[in-house]
């Protein structure tokens, strides 16, 4: 079983000459992209307290569920504004399952009953 750095050496070359500071700052920065996403798709500036507020409501989801959940809510978000944190949750909820599934997710969705 390949070690973090390893992983992290495949998937972002150059990786492997990071500490594990530079690393994590990597990684949370492109979620913070993908959560720009949001701002820039009505061709708005976040506002840095609005910003933080978003990071600390969703920074539990990971980076494949929040690109997922990006890209259906702006596919179908009809209004110039940003969807609101319980938009987003609710998509989440619906594809993912509550909070505390997130902990274990796989990149599969949940299955719809």
């Amino acid at each position: 079983m390949a070690s973090f750095k390893e992983l992290m050496a495949l998937l972002m070359p150059g990786a492997g000459k990071m500490t594990d500071e530079q690393i994590y700052q990597a990684a949370r920065a492109e979620w913070i992209g993908i959560l720009l996403q949001l701002w820039d798709a009505i061709g708005k500036t976040a506002d840095k307290k609005q910003l933080a507020v978003y990071v600390t409501q969703l920074g539990d989801i990971p980076l494949g569920v929040l690109e997922r959940v990006v890209s259906d809510i702006l596919a179908d978000h009809t209004f110039h504004t940003v969807p609101t944190i319980g938009e987003l949750w609710a998509i989440i909820r619906n594809e993912y399952g509550d909070r505390d599934s997130l902990q274990f997710w796989t990149p599969a969705r949940k299955e719809v009953a």
